[in-house]
């Protein structure tokens, strides 16, 4: 009899991420539209790449 092989799971991780173009608005008198787009970009790849995907 083969050895016993341990059953791999998959996870799935749900990560909901808003629109990019409104993100962030309480920082609108600090940051503009484009910086405040390109920050929520950042952030969710952070996420994402922390979940284990996007490599």
């Amino acid at each position: 009899m083969p050895p016993a092989v341990p059953h791999r799971r998959e996870s799935v991780v749900l990560i909901p991420i808003r629109s990019f173009d409104d993100a962030k608005s309480r920082l609108a008198d600090e940051l503009s539209a484009d910086d405040r787009h390109d920050l929520a970009v950042a952030m969710a790849e952070i996420v994402v790449k922390a979940a284990g995907g996007g490599s």
